[in-house]
């Protein structure tokens, strides 16, 4: 479940976030196959980030998390 605090640390930073998803088939056990897929980064200015508004926040949360979800897809 995505959470604001990224969105926060990046206007605050304007550090490139790395979106990260983790894939496993199943319920992960102990040495289960994961999936680990690193994509291309989101710089700051790709965000529009033009405050630290709540709303603002949770439009750059869902920016970030829909960059997870087609990794995820793919």
């Amino acid at each position: 479940r995505a959470k604001t605090g990224v969105a926060y640390i990046v206007a605050a930073s304007k550090a490139p976030i790395i979106p990260v998803s983790v894939k496993c088939d199943g319920k992960v056990k102990f040495r289960s196959k994961i999936t680990v897929t690193f994509g291309d980064p989101i710089y700051y200015p790709q965000l529009g980030i033009s405050g630290t508004s709540p709303s603002e926040m949770h439009k750059v949360r869902d920016i970030i998390m829909n960059k997870i979800k087609e990794q995820l897809d793919d």
